[in-house]
C-alpha cells in the first residue's frame, strides 16, 4: 500500500460519518456508479442523499469495508477502528484487499499506533473535537463534510 490515512479521533468526534461521506463522493468517480443527485436543500437532505446512496451501492451504512477503483488506482475504505480488535481486523481487510491507497479510522491510543506504524506509511488527520451539546446537528454534519473534502483532495491528489 502507498498510503495509509488515519482519521485520528475520540469516540464521536465524526470518523466513520466523514468515511462514508467520502465513500459516497468516490463511488460516481468509480466504474459502474451512478451519480447521486446534484440540488439539495439542507446539509441534512445532503446526508440523506449520501446516505441512499451507500445504501443502494453498498447495502451496509453501519460500518463497511469497500475497494473502489478510480484511474487504475485501488482505494480501500475500513470504516471500523473504536477498539484494538476493529485496528486488527482493518489490517487483515487491507492484507485481503491489496490497495493503492487506504483509509480508516482510529483512536489516538498509543497501541493503535503500535499495530499501524510498523506495517504502513502513515498520513495522520486529527478531526475536530466533539461537537458541543448545544451544536445543531447540521454543524455536525458541515464538519463531516468537510474533512470528507479534505480527504477526498487528499485521495484524487494520489490518483
Amino acid at each position: 500500500m502507498e498510503k495509509l490515512i488515519l482519521l485520528c479521533g475520540q469516540c464521536d468526534t465524526g470518523k466513520t460519518i466523514s468515511l462514508k461521506m467520502l465513500t459516497a463522493l468516490l463511488l460516481p468517480s468509480s466504474d459502474d456508479v451512478t451519480k447521486p443527485p446534484k440540488q439539495t436543500r439542507t446539509v441534512i437532505d445532503l446526508w440523506k442523499e449520501i446516505d441512499r446512496e451507500l445504501k443502494a451501492q453498498v447495502h451496509d451504512t453501519q460500518n463497511f469495508g469497500i475497494v473502489l477503483k478510480i484511474n487504475g488506482k485501488k482505494i480501500g475504505i475500513y470504516t471500523y477502528g473504536d477498539s484494538i480488535p476493529d485496528i486488527n481486523d482493518g489490517v487483515d481487510f487491507f492484507e485481503k484487499n491489496p490497495c493503492d491507497i487506504g483509509l480508516m479510522p482510529c483512536h489516538p491510543d498509543k497501541k493503535h499506533f503500535d499495530i499501524l506504524v510498523p506495517k504502513y506509511a502513515n498520513i495522520m488527520m486529527v478531526l475536530p473535537k466533539k461537537a458541543q451539546k448545544n451544536s445543531s446537528i447540521e454543524r455536525q454534519y458541515l464538519e463531516n463534510i468537510s474533512m470528507a473534502t479534505k480527504l477526498h483532495q487528499i485521495v484524487i491528489s494520489f490518483i
